[in-house]
């Protein structure tokens, strides 16, 4: 009697901590949308844009993005990290995406992207186009490209393969604006059909927040 009342004030304390987890991540998705509805508005306003040495951040702290520069060509890429995808079933997916775009050295944006990758499962990732529905809006995302191999597993008679696939999908400049404040985002692409997260659309409000922003000048590097 002792053991289960000890086992239930533990579930009911783990039960409390997701909660308040996910209070926080709803948090930080608000807090993107506002700023990038700050940013909307001061450009109507014809307000300037931000200069300086230091670059202003705007990722809360449970949202990293890998933002890298090419000194040969001045290009910046920017990614945010691999998610795996919603669980809707018994088992954890060997499924995960990921968030990611180009800036060339004049600043012109090359992307977004949305990449999928796949260990396993039936089906294909091979497919000419996934789409992101946003609160009930459809966008199709033309694939960019895909790739697949074969790994070796190791099991107790000798060893097994399994396939790996990893489709990447251009997103339409709109849709990753509109999916960080949206309330419910939705991707599908041949095998895969996942909703995202509040987790997951931090990821986006923060890449659309990077992309939001004017490149610094070669002089302010």
């Amino acid at each position: 009697m002792v053991a289960t009342l000890a086992a239930g004030a533990a579930r009911a304390d783990e039960l409390d901590e997701l909660r308040r987890e996910n209070e926080r991540l709803r948090a930080e998705v608000a807090s993107l949308r506002d700023e990038l509805a700050r940013r909307d508005a001061g450009a109507a306003a014809g307000g300037p844009a931000s200069t300086g040495t230091v670059e202003e951040v705007l990722v809360p702290s449970r949202v990293s993005l890998d933002v890298r520069r090419d000194e040969a060509s001045g290009a910046t890429s920017i990614a945010s990290l691999w998610y795996r995808t919603a669980d809707t079933g018994a088992l954890p997916r060997k499924e995960w995406f990921q968030l990611s775009a180009r800036r060339a050295a004049d600043g012109a944006v090359e992307g977004p992207w949305l990449a999928v990758e796949r260990h396993g499962g039936p089906g294909t990732l091979k497919v000419d186009a996934g789409t992101l529905t946003v609160d009930g809006r459809s966008f199709a995302c033309p694939a960019a490209g895909y790739e697949t191999s074969r790994q070796e597993l190791a099991v107790a008679r000798g060893a097994t393969f399994v396939r790996r696939e990893r489709l990447r999908c251009s997103l339409p400049a709109e849709s990753l604006t509109l999916a960080a404040r949206a309330r419910e985002v939705r991707f599908t692409a041949g095998a895969v059909d996942f909703e995202l997260t509040d987790e997951h659309l931090a990821a986006f409000a923060a890449l659309a927040a990077r992309l939001a922003r004017e490149p610094r000048s070669a002089s302010a590097r």
